[in-house]
């Protein structure tokens, strides 16, 4: 029975790989509802689409490749009623993982390890599909690629354009996250090369080289075009990144950190302020003045002392979490089975010291790695350990190593199982919230322009593929890494605004959206500090935690 399942495998990869996907994909968006993880994702949504953060389409879209963005902002142009941009993200799951399903059918040689795959493919797939992010699907369009590479010492011509699609379009959404995952796929890229004969290698190389040289390409265009659109909006979410991902004030004393705010010439609640996403105006927040609060050497170094308790309970809450737990246990139960196997063994040890590291630098160069950097970082070293594997030949196990087996199986169902249920539930939450916030949209008088503070606005409560026709009379404007880009700039313009912090207490159409008290207070602090006006909040409506306001200044 087990040489017929690997025989029809086997024979069979690109087929077996494609229906299993289908029918995956169809139960997921049948039956539940998907969601975006970020913000992000909304935002580079409605801007390409044209809708509610922009007055017309743009292929300017935060962090993607204008090539990528022009190619979508088109699509929406032809026809405008349609999400292209969910449907693109999901299309290249569907591609990437039913090029991982194919590479894995095609060089399977036992059943056991085969068990240890369909959990992966029913758990952690069904995770990324409800939970959509354009840094995950990135990674794992890039994943794809680069295994597509790593089969055999012969790759047919049609792998290489899927490999080099995969990378390309990879690069393309999130240039960091191709290069995140060649980092974590360098253990198994290199011993795939070491097993490979010397003309095969040859071949490999110039398959790569091009590959980078064609990403090199794509990427000095979009940057160039970047700089072309708004040279001021690149230079100011750079240093607004600096300040908003790194926390300054712990690198000074007291004396130290008053000493470089006052040279800048703001005040603790101007640096609150920025941090936390206010409008940047220029008189205040302008390149001169950020590169004195960001030009200390030691801002770049790395901020590295393993020995506190909270490095290592960090380590312990990220290696800890239901998806480590998934990893680890498929790395024991194979370590068990197969004890000689020094490749897959070295392989697998190495991906997953490489991913500590990783993870390490990350939190000690730049900032705590969110869940969209983490979750590619352990599915990359799942599918590594999977495929390091899945070409040894065994039949039959000893009881004892069968007991192991199960165990650490059902250990991986159960992590799985538990990451779909916490994802379902936040998607019955957010559907719910998304009836609240269509109620709420159709309130805000037409012509409005509502400024959302950093997460003021629900965005991530807007639903991939619905219609969002709530949000075509109104604008928002939010104030994150894109506030100063041109095509945003746009709308101050159309309501005739010059300075936001003045214009929104003086501007009937203009609305505050706040999440917490502790921005009324840092704006009330600001108004006070550089125009000596007092502050009057008058809450319009609400949405959850979220406030609606109408600012009235006083003298």
């Amino acid at each position: 029975m087990q040489e017929k399942i690997i025989a029809i495998l086997n024979q069979r990869p690109f087929q077996a790989s494609l229906v299993l996907h289908l029918i995956l994909f169809g139960l997921v968006y049948s039956i539940f509802t998907p969601f975006y993880q970020t913000n992000d994702d909304v935002l580079m949504m409605l801007i390409v689409r044209g809708i509610s953060v922009v007055t017309e389409p743009s292929e300017y879209v935060l962090f993607m490749n204008v090539l990528l963005g022009r190619f979508l902002k088109n699509l929406f142009l032809l026809y405008p009623d349609f999400d292209w941009y969910s449907f693109f993200m999901v299309s290249c799951l569907f591609v990437s993982f039913t090029v991982l399903g194919y590479l894995f059918f095609k060089y399977l040689k036992n059943t056991y390890i085969l068990l240890y795959f369909l959990i992966f493919v029913f758990c952690i797939e069904i995770y990324i599909l409800l939970n959509l992010q354009f840094t995950i699907v990135a990674s794992i369009t890039a994943l794809a690629g680069m295994l597509t590479l790593c089969q055999t010492n012969i790759i047919p011509p049609r792998d290489i354009v899927i490999s080099t699609l995969c990378i390309l379009i990879s690069t393309m959404i999130r240039y960091q996250s191709t290069l995140l995952i060649f980092i974590l796929l360098l253990p198994f890229i290199i011993i795939s090369f070491y097993h490979e004969k010397l003309e095969s290698i040859s071949r490999y190389f110039k398959i790569i080289v091009s590959n980078i040289i064609i990403a090199f390409v794509f990427f000095i265009y979009s940057d160039a075009d970047y700089k072309n659109y708004s040279n001021d909006y690149i230079y100011f979410k750079s240093y607004i990144v600096k300040i908003t991902d790194q926390n300054l004030e712990t690198f000074y004393n007291e004396k130290e950190f008053m000493d470089i705010l006052n040279s800048a010439r703001w005040s603790k609640n101007d640096f609150e302020m920025i941090k936390n996403w206010f409008f940047m105006d220029k008189n205040l927040y302008n390149i001169k003045s950020f590169k004195k609060i960001t030009n200390k050497k030691h801002l770049f170094s790395v901020n590295f002392n393993l020995l506190s308790v909270k490095s290592y309970f960090f380590l312990y809450e990220i290696f800890s979490s239901k998806i480590s737990f998934f990893m680890i246990s498929v790395a024991l139960g194979l370590f068990f089975i197969f004890p000689n196997k020094k490749d897959g063994y070295i392989t697998s040890c190495l991906t997953i010291v490489v991913l500590v590291i990783l993870v390490v630098f990350i939190r000690y160069t730049m900032k705590w790695p969110p869940e969209r950097v983490l979750i590619p970082m352990f599915i990359t070293a799942i599918s590594v350990i999977l495929f390091s594997y899945r070409k040894l030949n065994i039949q039959n196990i000893c009881r004892w190593k069968l007991h192991v087996y199960l165990l650490t199986a059902l250990i991986a169902l159960y992590s799985g199982a538990s990451l779909i249920q916490d994802q379902y539930n936040n998607s019955i939450y957010i559907s719910s919230y998304n009836d609240s916030l269509k109620k709420f949209c159709n309130r805000i008088p037409n012509g409005s322009l509502v400024v959302g503070w950093g997460v003021g606005f629900p965005y991530e409560n807007i639903l991939p593929f619905e219609s969002i026709s709530y949000l075509k009379h109104f604008y928002t404007y939010p104030l994150g890494a894109f506030q100063r880009a041109d095509d945003q700039m746009k709308i101050l313009y159309q309501y005739h605004i010059g300075n936001i912090y003045y214009d929104i207490g003086n501007n009937d159409k203009i609305f505050l959206m706040v999440y917490s008290d502790k921005e009324k207070h840092l704006l009330k602090t600001y108004v006070k500090e550089h125009y000596n006006f007092n502050t009057e909040f008058l809450v319009v409506d609400r949405i959850g935690p979220r406030q609606l306001l109408k600012i009235i200044y006083k003298q």
